[in-house]
């Protein structure tokens, strides 16, 4: 519970409220109660510091989101200098891509039965045979 001349500490001013307008209202009723308000990310001890709190707060989400996108790119970008390439691993190995591919050109067996026996749909298996055929030719798969 919050008495006069407490304060209030929360981490950051955005999450005081759900809009700019309700934590503007939300700090106005704690300052006519005498209570104090302290963001740990963001000091405000002075009446344009707290103008100018607001303002940076309001923007705080969107550039936040535009931050952590930065950087996600930056680290995408790294890892694929380094040769990672994240996502789901393979269902086929190059050696099992091959033997599909045999397969197929056999004629023995048809599409839907290689994909059975290899425990991927047929859309799959001719995606992967697209992808296999591209990388030998060195284009990218389309």
């Amino acid at each position: 519970m919050l008495r006069e001349g407490g304060t209030l500490v929360i981490q950051k001013l955005d999450r005081l409220a759900g809009s700019l307008k309700q934590t503007i209202e939300t700090a106005e009723h704690l300052k006519g109660s005498g209570v104090g308000l302290v963001s740990v990310t963001l000091s405000t001890p002075h009446r344009l510091g707290e103008c100018w709190s607001f303002t940076c707060s309001a923007q705080s989400p969107n550039l936040n989101a535009r931050s952590f996108a930065r950087e996600r790119l930056l680290a995408l970008a790294e890892a694929r200098r380094k040769g990672k390439t994240g996502g789901r691993p393979r269902r086929l190995t190059e050696k099992d891509t091959a033997g599909a591919k045999a397969m197929l050109a056999d004629g023995a067996l048809t599409s839907k039965e290689i994909a059975v026996r290899f425990g991927v749909s047929k859309a799959m298996l001719y995606a992967i045979l697209a992808e296999f055929d591209a990388a030998k030719s060195g284009q990218k798969p389309t």
